[in-house]
């Protein structure tokens, strides 16, 4: 069986070191003498979906102003049975906003029950502790635009 990829990571590192006395070296410039020493190959679609990982957190985080001064996400992801699919709430069809909305909230609500999934072991492992209050009931959350 092959070496996984951390194990080649600490391989590189182990051979440039030797090859440049102990040196320290950036990450970056060890892998570059890997690849030309050909001690490893950088896999193009690794690096593709990285790339596009990075692209969506981009596109996750980018803001506008509305009329009244507020930020919001002007991105919005829904996933169908094309993928993951990206629009511009400026041009989005109503139909996809709606699934968008739906999908957001789902993950929400998952988020919020994991962490009271969280808040009721840590209790049950620490008896001892107090108990953290919180409260997940948003119903008293005022915003500042009406939806």
């Amino acid at each position: 069986m092959g070496m996984t990829k951390r194990e080649q990571y600490i391989r590189i590192k182990n051979e440039y070191r030797k090859e440049h006395a102990d040196a320290p070296a950036p990450a970056s410039t060890m892998l570059h003498w890997a690849v030309g020493a050909r001690l490893y190959a950088i896999d193009p679609s690794a690096a593709f979906r990285k790339n596009a990982e990075e692209f969506a957190d981009v596109l996750r985080t980018e803001m506008t102003v509305d009329s009244d001064g507020n930020e919001f996400r002007i991105n919005h992801a829904f996933s169908t049975a094309q993928g993951h699919l990206w629009d511009d709430c400026r041009t989005i069809a109503h139909p996809n906003m709606e699934l968008s909305a739906a999908q957001t909230r789902r993950r929400i609500y998952g988020e919020v029950k994991h962490s009271a999934l969280s808040l009721k072991a840590y209790t049950e492992f620490h008896p001892d502790r107090p108990r953290i209050q919180t409260s997940f009931n948003f119903t008293s959350v005022r915003f500042e635009v009406e939806v």
